[in-house]
């Protein structure tokens, strides 16, 4: 059924897309047969990283469909759960720095890079990508311009 619902909203038009998206989102419980192991059982491992990838996308598509709503509050939310289940993804972060810096919450969007960085250097070895280091510079830039009191 999630997997169903993924693929009618693909289709759909927005408002109908966004109540199957929903739905899926609530229908995902987690860990796919959590209490197998899947290092005996390697189609296991297989197809709970596909339903976690599946699971992300359709927060994706959620967020989007909430941001061009202008739901900016609920799409930050979807995108963090999404960047959730895949913790390297540059480009979920980049959305959600960007988000944050628009709201104002320039703390968030500066640890939301905190935590990609460390991520990706942890498990590749390398610093994140130019454009996303930029925009870090770029938030702390208009925070601490945030920060300074109006002279009058």
């Amino acid at each position: 059924l999630f997997n169903e619902m993924l693929q009618q909203s693909a289709v759909e038009p927005a408002y109908k897309a966004q109540a199957l998206l929903a739905r899926a989102v609530w229908l995902y419980r987690g860990e796919f047969l959590g209490q197998i192991d899947s290092a005996v059982n390697a189609w296991v491992q297989r197809r709970r990283q596909e339903l976690t990838q599946s699971y992300g996308d359709a927060l994706i598509a959620l967020a989007k469909l909430a941001e061009q709503a202008g739901g900016t509050k609920e799409a930050l939310g979807l995108y963090i759960r999404a960047l959730a289940t895949n913790r390297q993804r540059e480009d979920l972060a980049g959305t959600i720095m960007g988000l944050c810096r628009d709201l104002g919450m320039y703390e968030d969007a500066l640890q939301t890079y905190d935590a990609l960085a460390a991520e990706i250097m942890n498990m590749l070895g390398i610093s994140p990508a130019q454009w996303l280091q930029d925009l870090a510079v770029n938030i702390r830039t208009e925070e601490q311009a945030a920060a300074q009191p109006e002279r009058t």
